[in-house]
């Protein structure tokens, strides 16, 4: 009797060792980008808060990174499908559409998308997207509106203002907003192309020629990723920039006005947990943001020569000195 008894405890210990043993099940999540600016930020706020929740990358979730440029979108989405991810981070509508044409039934979460994601065709509704898309959107044109507004404010002299864009048809919801609100400003707006890096230098030219007298720069990735090049050029002819993100103006910007991007990315990683944990892609709410921020850069004002009025100074969230 105390034989079989001792077989059966080693039976047990066994067989428990064994369960101990087994490897526990590996996630996978694909990130694709337009810019590598937007993959660092998932990487520091969207990973640390997914690890929080269970998810934890090297023990039981593996990532695959894409980044490029507009045009190599396509290819890095066939790329990053092959690695077979459960589920998908993209960032913009450019890194949306290819994930979705190479792979219709992979869940993807938008972090984030620039327009309305139901007029884009990528959800049903608002509240029940319905399909294999969900995430968090930003209204571009009405935030853009809203910065030409307070780039107005900050500098009431200035009547002609640039507009630095992607190529058509890139962006040309942003610009109906956007025009509507300088009509009614009293402004004159003048659109420059710019797909890549390349296209900076002839832009920027144009501007000087055309004495352009502030700079707004569209919400784009791959524009926030070149925040520094870009109000480094816009400095250097004398002109104020108005940017999207908070770093952006950090990196030179005189403004920025956008939401809280280190709390967007955090809540990227909540839709991304559901996800794993088995709830459908389509029936996860689309968010929007909820706090936004507003920094002006005292410095870029002083090499403009640019005296910033009291009320914009007392309205920041944040002086850059």
């Amino acid at each position: 009797m105390k034989l079989l008894l001792a077989m059966a405890m080693v039976v047990v210990v066994v067989a428990g060792s064994a369960t101990a043993q087994e490897p526990a099940h590996v996630f996978r999540l694909g990130i694709i980008a337009p810019s590598e600016t937007a993959i660092s930020l998932v990487r520091q706020h969207t990973l640390p808060e997914l690890a929080r929740r269970g998810f934890i990358k090297g023990k039981n979730l593996a990532v695959e990174e894409r980044f490029g440029t507009p045009e190599k979108i396509a290819e890095l989405a066939r790329t990053l499908i092959r690695t077979r991810p459960d589920v998908v981070i993209a960032v913009s509508e450019l890194a949306i559409r290819p994930i979705l044409e190479e792979d219709p039934t992979v869940p993807v979460v938008m972090s984030f998308i620039g327009s309305d994601p139901v007029k884009a065709g990528l959800a049903a509704s608002i509240s029940r997207p319905g399909g294999r898309v969900t995430g968090l959107m930003m209204l571009a044109d009405l935030l853009d509106a809203k910065r030409l507004e307070i780039l107005q404010e900050a500098v009431p002299t200035t009547k002609r203002i640039a507009v630095l864009r992607g190529r058509p048809p890139r962006h040309d919801r942003s610009i109906e907003g956007l025009s509507d609100r300088a009509k009614k400003l009293g402004l004159e707006l003048h659109y420059f192309y710019a797909d890549d890096p390349t296209d900076y230098p002839p832009a920027f030219e144009r501007m000087r020629a055309e004495r352009v007298q502030a700079l707004l720069i569209v919400s784009a990735p791959d524009f926030a990723q070149d925040a520094a090049i870009l109000s480094n050029a816009a400095t250097q002819i004398g002109i104020p920039t108005m940017c999207e993100w908070d770093f952006m103006a950090r990196e030179g910007c005189l403004l920025s006005y956008g939401p809280v991007n280190a709390e967007l990315r955090r809540r990227t990683a909540a839709f991304v947990a559901q996800i794993l944990r088995g709830v459908p892609a389509g029936d996860l709410p689309i968010e929007g943001p909820v706090t936004f921020e507003f920094v002006v850069n005292l410095r870029t004002a002083v090499a403009l020569n640019l005296k910033m009025p009291p009320t914009i100074l007392a309205r920041a969230d944040e002086v850059v000195d």
